[in-house]
Parts: C-alpha cells; sequence; structure tokens
C-alpha cells in the first residue's frame, strides 16, 4: 500500500468538451470561480495512447469551488472542436443539471444511455458529506478493482455489497477527498476511456514523491503506467504520469516542483 504521507489527495478531474466557455459560464452559475485558462498547451507524446487523434496542443480551463471541493479542469481538443461544429452539447451541462437532482442512475454524462462504454464515468456531488465529490466507475472485474483501490491506493471500503462498492481515502488533506463508488458491469462491456471525447476521463493524485509511488503501483502489477515526464501549466513545473484503472479510467499522478526548483 502507498503511504499515506505520499498521495496528498484527488487533485482534480479533468472534462474535454468542444467549447470550454459555455461550461465555464455554468460551472460559476454553481458557484466555482476561473483559476486560470491557457491556451496552446504543448501535449506530451505520452499522451498518444490515451487519445484517439494526438494533437499537438490543448486548451485548458481550471475551475475551484469552495475550500472542501477538488478542482475541476475542462479541457478542450482541436480534433474534438474540428468535429463537434458546435452541434455537440457539452456534456458538462449534463454534468451540472445532477447537482439539482443528484441521480446518478438516472444520467448519461451525456451520452447514450444505452452506451455501456460511455456510461463509466458518471460525476456527482455527494449527498452524504457537503462539498465532497462522489465519483460513480462501471468495473467488470470487481477483484482487481478491490485490489488496486483499497490495497494499492490506501481506500477503505464503507459500504459493499454484490453489485456495488463505496470506498473512501484517507488522505491527509481534507479538501482533496472523493467518494468512489464502483458498480458491478457484464464482462467485455467496457473499453478504455480516451481523453479527446466528450465527459469525464481522467483523475488526477497529487503526491510528494511520484517516483517512490511509481515504482510501488508498478511493483505490485495491477496497472502499467508510463514514464514520468515534465509538464508545465499556469507558470509551474510538473511532474506527471498517466495509466489506467482497472475500470478503464484515466489516472493521472501528479508532483508540483517546489518554487525553489522552478
Amino acid at each position: 500500500m502507498i503511504g499515506k504521507d505520499m498521495i496528498l489527495g484527488v487533485s482534480h478531474i479533468a472534462m474535454t468538451v468542444p467549447d470550454p466557455d459555455p461550461v465555464v459560464e455554468c460551472l460559476r452559475r454553481f458557484g466555482f470561480h476561473k483559476d486560470f485558462v491557457e491556451k496552446n498547451i504543448p501535449n506530451p507524446p505520452e499522451k498518444k495512447p490515451f487519445v484517439h487523434s494526438y494533437s499537438e496542443t490543448h486548451t485548458l480551463a481550471f475551475m475551484k469551488g469552495n475550500l472542501n471541493s477538488i478542482g475541476l479542469e475542462i479541457i478542450q481538443y482541436p480534433a474534438l472542436q474540428k468535429k463537434s461544429n458546435g452541434k455537440i452539447k457539452p456534456a458538462f451541462d449534463v454534468y451540472m443539471q445532477i447537482t439539482e437532482n443528484p441521480s446518478p442512475d438516472s444520467t448519461d454524462g451525456g451520452h447514450s444511455p444505452n452506451d455501456p462504454v460511455m456510461k463509466t464515468f458518471i460525476l456527482v456531488p455527494s449527498t452524504d458529506k457537503a462539498g465532497i465529490f462522489q465519483i460513480s466507475f462501471s468495473s467488470d472485474n470487481f477483484e482487481k478493482s478491490r485490489d488496486f483501490w483499497r490495497g494499492i491506493l490506501g481506500f477503505h471500503i464503507t459500504g459493499d455489497s454484490p453489485d456495488e462498492m463505496t470506498l473512501q481515502p484517507s488522505f491527509p488533506m481534507p479538501n482533496w477527498q472523493i467518494i468512489l463508488k464502483i458498480k458491478r458491469a457484464e464482462k467485455g462491456l467496457l473499453q478504455p476511456r480516451k481523453l479527446d471525447v466528450p465527459g469525464a476521463n481522467l483523475v488526477s493524485l497529487i503526491t510528494t514523491n511520484i517516483v517512490s509511488d511509481r515504482e510501488k503501483i508498478l511493483y505490485h502489477g495491477e496497472i502499467s503506467l508510463t514514464r514520468i515526464f515534465p509538464f508545465r501549466v499556469n507558470n509551474k513545473n510538473l511532474k506527471l504520469c498517466l495509466g489506467y484503472s482497472p475500470e478503464g479510467q484515466v489516472l493521472e499522478f501528479l508532483e508540483a516542483e517546489s518554487e525553489a526548483r522552478n
């Protein structure tokens, strides 16, 4: 298990949209504020396995809520922008509507309700604790999901049934918490998410020692990870690595370099 002094918490959840502007405005109505917007951010080659169509750059808007809320990263890829031509409704509108009537079983997150692949990731506000996000995954390998989130990342199970388990982390940062619900899915229905499709595709975990955490995850052999690569955004130097969770969601491990080293 990764030590609690390594992973501090969930940094943010990344959402891909055809047009960030209406999504940013939608989030403002729900109490979020824009931290920064940056255009033409270079895409590292390590992202290639996680997209359908690799592009050299992307646009990013980072939104923050209250002190008890993790960040939301709104991303636009050029290929998605060209395909949409304004005809795709921003998936985030659907996610935000959930806050008025939380019902993860009745929403499709902006995709076809009959599409089991696209229903694997739903974000709703938790009804249990104010300000804490609830994330719902679907898994066609319940035991592997349990081993990864509990055995490797150190989440503890707060609810368990044959078709659903609820987990929460024990991160030292109280405002970087989530409630994770994993629901059982039929074998062979789920496919790995891609970062350049509309919807919530990535969970970012912030760590104090990305080298050590990456080695420990690879040692357990549950998932594979990219090499650690540098990334710069909002005038900050970061170290990242990417991989797929057992449920096919993109996971990002992030370490921010100290100001003294910049």
